[in-house]
């Protein structure tokens, strides 16, 4: 996280991708000017609601990570931390040509998952 936000342009537009009710949302909101906190969990996102609730500036989305419907070039960061074990391997290209799409110039992507991480520039395919 520390990296994340010290390249992180302050006051921009991040995605927090398959976070669940958002325990790193107030950590990204110290950087980033909004944050779209997206989950496909109904539950996870009214649990987010209500735990997030003093903080603005902040978006609750329902969708499937694999099928994002944002336009391109939108977001500035998008974070994905603790999820990569949910894209099926066969899928895995999509999805980082679909985090590419959505990634302004110079934006910036963390992914992680159990043991390992990785992160780079809107350049990723």
């Amino acid at each position: 996280m520390p990296y994340f936000l010290r390249i992180l342009r302050e006051g921009r537009v991040t995605l927090d991708l398959a976070e669940g009710y958002g325990r790193c949302t107030p950590y990204l909101l110290e950087k980033a000017g909004f944050v779209v906190l997206a989950d496909l969990s109904a539950k996870e996102l009214e649990v987010g609601r209500d735990l997030l609730s003093n903080l603005k500036n902040v978006d609750f989305v329902r969708l499937g990570m694999l099928n994002p419907p944002f336009r391109k070039e939108i977001f500035d960061g998008i974070w994905f931390t603790q999820a990569f074990e949910y894209v099926p391997p066969d899928k895995l290209k999509g999805f980082i040509s679909e985090v590419s799409r959505m990634l302004k110039p110079r934006g910036v992507f963390f992914g992680n998952m159990e043991g390992s991480q990785f992160g780079g520039s809107s350049r990723l395919t």
